[in-house]
Formats: structure tokens, C-alpha cells, sequence
């Protein structure tokens, strides 16, 4: 095999395939199944009875204390204090000291990580079908909308692996393969040469199950327009990672989100060239509280057009010369896959410094005035740029920075919760601690109102009312993530 590359993918593949036959597996919904599922179960009662802890719902209101939460088949069928009566045989969690989020609505999730193996010409995007929705879980990501497939058969098989209760991970809503323009070079991703091949992309894998579609920072405004137009024919949205166009020019071909805010604007490079990636962005020619910055807020919230935000990811390539790495992230990781991180964070250090921090201190600004000014902002992990940035653990950093921006607690976690769903269109199901919704909860050791990092405290995940067990989890990433 003369390809490097296709070499170790196909080790990737035996070390995934070696790695599922050893663990012992069944299916939570039937215990006397042999389907292919970790039992990470704590708790799966039909009556559960959560009490003596504090609610903190999604809806961006204060926490109460003091609640109980009481989940009948997968569904939440009663909260709040003295009123709520524990329903006879049901099984009771006190959980005083711990408070109940709801689950995690990720917005900018992959299932792949960035990884630059020894001799590798460029990033490899290695697959983590295996390990991310596991991780994701452990987490409180109870739903995910993933930002770009690699492996498109690859996700739609392990949606309906989740789905059926074979395998464990957060509800997927999947964006199809990434589009990319015709002079864009970003491996490993497809380029698409004029607006009728984007728009005949769009048609198929909508046919084949995508519910999202992604353009990358290459595309040209005609291939953008292609794209809104046959998503929104089959009832589908669009967002993007942009570039070459600019966010005015997306907001008025119909866009429905755009991803990592600020950062991928480049509405205010001088005398822009159409269709053209400029060297720089927006945040490059942008000062603090600027009239232009507040004027685009405005086109984007009087357009509906949603942001998701990564300042999880931004943080750690903007911010390298002094960013920390989540003392989580390294005990999941194998030798080679640390030595990686490393040597690139070592490398991006040297490529950072203060001009990087204002542009990090500017998209915190813009998403703070999106917010105030009303704009749907969303939230998610984006694990990828040099392997710093990990699934579920991101997406706790990304609530932490929502608050160092100057949003309050509550108003984070509604970012990262009911926000997303209400994009997804299924608000009505998940996204707050409500009566009838589905018993999709986080609870957490602490107070996160009081004191946001708590987030990472995470006790036990509930997805539809069974109760899965972080530490067990976690206990098996162990050293694996990364290459499975």
C-alpha cells in the first residue's frame, strides 16, 4: 500500500473493530438482548423520584432549591417542592448538595478529531465513532447536531444504532458531508466546482437521511444561494463555517445559522473581493463596543439567523501562549495522540500573543451583544483544530466561557440547553426541565449559579429516564480516544 495514509486507516479500523469484541455488551432496553452496548447503567426504574436538590430548568430564570423531579417512563411528570408527592414505589435518588441542568444540546459537534500522526503531510481527521457518542454521554450531551461528516454511512448507521437502543450517545441530528467551493483546499473534504453540483449534494443526501447541511469557507455566493434553496425545498437548514463570503451576503441568500460567530466574518476586510478568502477577518478591523459590530448584530437578528458559538475552540488556538489543557483531556488520550497535542499546542503558542487575545476578547463581545440584542446564540464544542479541544468536555468549557463573556449562569446554560433545541425544532421535547418532556437531565455535584465550573461535576445522565453512570464511562475512554 503506497498511501501512508490509507495505511493507518486501515489499522484504525482493526484497533476499532479489536476494541468492540472485548467489552461486555448488551442492550439497556432489554437485558436478555446480545446487541452490541456498554452497561453503564445506574438506574432504570420505571417511577424515579430525584430529591432534595436544586433546579436549575433552561428557561434562563434563576435556580430553585429545595425540588423534586419525579420521571415516569422516559417522561418528567412532576416538579417543584412540598406539592410533589413521591409516587408510591417509585425509586428514590437524594441528591442533596447537586443540582439537575437540562441535557446538553450541542450545536457544533463532530464525530471525528483532529489528529497529526508522525510522518502525516497534513491533519488527520480520525473517525471516533466508538468513542465520542460515549463521551458525549458522559458529558450531559444528551442531543448533538454534528457540523460535517467524514464518514456519512458511517454516522447514519450509528444514528440508528442510538436510535434502536444498540448503542449509546446522544439523539443525532446529522449535517451531511462538508461543501466546500471549487478553489478550496482542506483536506480531506470534497470540492464542489459550480452551484449545480452543491445543489444536486444537497438533494441527495437529504434523500439519504441528513436533516443539516454545512458550507465551508471556500464556497462562492452562488453555490451558497444553491445550497439555502434545495435545503429549504425539503424543509432543511443551512449553516456555515465562512469565509470567502461574507455574513451580510449569507444573510440575504436566506442562511439559517452561521457557525463560530465573529470569528468567521470577513464583512469588514478592505475592498473584499467577491467569492474571494481574505487573508484576514473581521476581527482583525474591529474595536470594542464599534457601531459596525452592532450594526451586523442587527441584520442578523431582524433575519432570524442563529450563531453558534465555540469559544471552547476559539480559546484554545487564539489564547495557545497561555491556555491550560483540561487535566481531563490527557487520561483519555493514547502516548502518541498526547505527544501530538503537545507538540502542536508548543507550536501555536509561538504564533499567539496579545493581538490573538483582543481578537478572542472581540468574539466574546459579539456574542454577548447578540444575546442582549435578542439573537438566538447556540452552543457547541467544535472538537477539532490541534487536538486540544475534546468532545463533552468542551462543551462544559464552552458554558464557562459564555460567563467569562458576561452572560450570567442561567443564561449560559440556556445557550447550551433549550437554545439549541428550540433551533432543532424539537423544543417541545427537550431543552428545559419541564413537565412532559422527556426525562433528558444532567445532575451535576454543586451549584453552577453560584459557581459556573461545577458543570464538570457530572453525577449521573439522564436520557429518556435511564440514568447512565459518567464515571463508569469515562473509566473505559481511558486511554483510547482519539484513534477509536
Amino acid at each position: 500500500m503506497k498511501n501512508p495514509l490509507l495505511k493507518l486507516g486501515s489499522v484504525l479500523i482493526l484497533a476499532l473493530t479489536s476494541a468492540c469484541a472485548h467489552i461486555n455488551l448488551r442492550d439497556t432496553r432489554n437485558p436478555s438482548s446480545t446487541s452490541v452496548l456498554p452497561n453503564f447503567i445506574r438506574t432504570k426504574a420505571p417511577v424515579i423520584a430525584l430529591i432534595n436538590l436544586r433546579v436549575i430548568d433552561g428557561s434562563g430564570t434563576p435556580g430553585k432549591a429545595n425540588q423534586k423531579i419525579i420521571l415516569t417512563n422516559g417522561k418528567i411528570s412532576a416538579v417543584g417542592e412540598t406539592n410533589v408527592a413521591i409516587p408510591e414505589g417509585a425509586e428514590i435518588i437524594d441528591l442533596a448538595g447537586s443540582t439537575a441542568i437540562p441535557g446538553i444540546v450541542g450545536m457544533h459537534e463532530h464525530l471525528h478529531y483532529t489528529y497529526l500522526p508522525e510522518g502525516s503531510p497534513d491533519r488527520y481527521l480520525v473517525q471516533q465513532t466508538w468513542s465520542f457518542p460515549l463521551l458525549y454521554l458522559a458529558a450531559g450531551v444528551t442531543t448533538a447536531r454534528t457540523a460535517g461528516s467524514l464518514e456519512p454511512y458511517t454516522d447514519l448507521g450509528l444514528k440508528k444504532m442510538i436510535d434502536s437502543g444498540r448503542y449509546l450517545g446522544p439523539r443525532l441530528f446529522l449535517t451531511a458531508p462538508y461543501i466546500n467551493g471549487p478553489k478550496a483546499d482542506h483536506f480531506p473534504f470534497q470540492d464542489y466546482p459550480d452551484a449545480a453540483s452543491v445543489a444536486r449534494m444537497v438533494d441527495y443526501w437529504a434523500s439519504e437521511g441528513f436533516t443539516s447541511f454545512k458550507l465551508y469557507d471556500g464556497v462562492t455566493r452562488a453555490q451558497l444561494a444553491a445550497a439555502v434553496k434545495a435545503a429549504h425545498r425539503h424543509g432543511l437548514k443551512v449553516t456555515a463555517h465562512l469565509w470567502s463570503v461574507t455574513f451580510r451576503e449569507a444573510i440575504d441568500r436566506g442562511i439559517d445559522s452561521l457557525e463560530h460567530g465573529m470569528s468567521c466574518s470577513t464583512d469588514f476586510y478592505p475592498n473584499k473581493i467577491p467569492d474571494q478568502s481574505p487573508p484576514e477577518g473581521s476581527l482583525d478591523y474591529l474595536k470594542p463596543g464599534s457601531r459596525e459590530m452592532g450594526d451586523l448584530i442587527d441584520d442578523l437578528v431582524k433575519k432570524h439567523v442563529a450563531i453558534t458559538s465555540t469559544l471552547a475552540n476559539l480559546e484554545a488556538s487564539k489564547l495557545a501562549f497561555k491556555f491550560k489543557l483540561d487535566p481531563r483531556l490527557m487520561d483519555l488520550l493514547p502516548p502518541p495522540v498526547q505527544q501530538s497535542v503537545l507538540i502542536r499546542k508548543a507550536k501555536a503558542a509561538k504564533e499567539t500573543g496579545p493581538k490573538t487575545e483582543n481578537e478572542f476578547n472581540l468574539e466574546m463581545e459579539f456574542e454577548r451583544r447578540f444575546v442582549e440584542s435578542g439573537g438566538l446564540l447556540m452552543a457547541g464544542s467544535d472538537p477539532t483544530g490541534y487536538g486540544a479541544i475534546m468532545a463533552g468536555l468542551a462543551d462544559h468549557r464552552e458554558i464557562e466561557l459564555l460567563v467569562e463573556a458576561g452572560l450570567s449562569p442561567v443564561k449560559a446554560i440556556q445557550i447550551a440547553t433549550a437554545n439549541g433545541a428550540k433551533f432543532l425544532g424539537i423544543f417541545d421535547q427537550v431543552g428545559t426541565i419541564e413537565v412532559g418532556k422527556r426525562a433528558d437531565i444532567v445532575i451535576v455535584y454543586g451549584n453552577p449559579e453560584t459557581h459556573i465550573s461545577d458543570v464538570r461535576n457530572v453525577q449521573i445522565v439522564f436520557k429518556d429516564g435511564i440514568g447512565y453512570d459518567p464515571a463508569s464511562i469515562m473509566k473505559v475512554l481511558k486511554g483510547r480516544v482519539g484513534i477509536q
